[in-house]
């Protein structure tokens, strides 16, 4: 018995079978990031508005010091935010 080989490699095409499952996934996926894509906008408002957060002028080293601290905890949540948010 010979195989029918339609590549260059000699190898046999798959079945159309598992092609369509692979299609079907695809669509699976493209409503799924539909789905989530009012989750992704709400979660990019959040970081905006964590960016926007105004912090104080304070007189005290220590509390200068905790302010510095403060924004780049802050930034970390909201880049947090941005790259999970891409993965919806």
């Amino acid at each position: 018995m010979r195989l029918n080989c339609n590549n260059k490699r000699g190898r046999q095409q798959p079945p159309a079978l598992y092609t369509q499952g692979t299609t079907m996934e695809n669509e699976l996926a493209a409503e799924k990031k539909a789905n989530a894509a009012p989750d992704k906008a709400k979660l990019l408002s959040l970081a905006a508005r964590i960016d926007a957060i105004e912090m104080p002028t304070l007189a005290a080293d220590e509390g200068q010091r905790i302010i510095a601290q403060t924004r780049e905890l802050l930034a970390k949540v909201t880049a947090y935010i941005r790259t999970n948010s891409d993965k919806l």
